[in-house]
């Protein structure tokens, strides 16, 4: 289906840009995919945007915040991120 909607879109010249949800929700400082969309639209801050800025903002959930709750094994797949680049993933 997604492929479906960006042939569409590209058929008919939208102009898209694609970010990367893990880049845009990860707990580190990281906020270059944030600042690629604010440049894309041509608003809000194009530099010094900090994970506190994107934090304070806020956002609407889109699923229950607890993975303990949305995984059936999360305390299997808890044991093999922690430790990991991915462990921050967990909260």
């Amino acid at each position: 289906m997604e492929e479906t909607t960006d042939k569409l879109l590209e058929k008919y010249h939208v102009p898209t840009l694609h970010v990367s949800f893990e880049k845009l929700f990860t707990k580190d400082s990281d906020t270059s995919e944030w600042k690629r969309i604010f440049e894309y639209l041509d608003i809000g801050p194009h530099y010094r945007l900090t994970r506190q800025d994107i934090e304070r903002a806020g956002h609407a959930a889109t699923s229950l915040p607890l993975h303990n709750v949305t995984l059936r094994n999360y305390e299997q797949v808890r044991n093999v991120l922690l430790g990991t680049k991915f462990e921050g993933w967990l909260h």
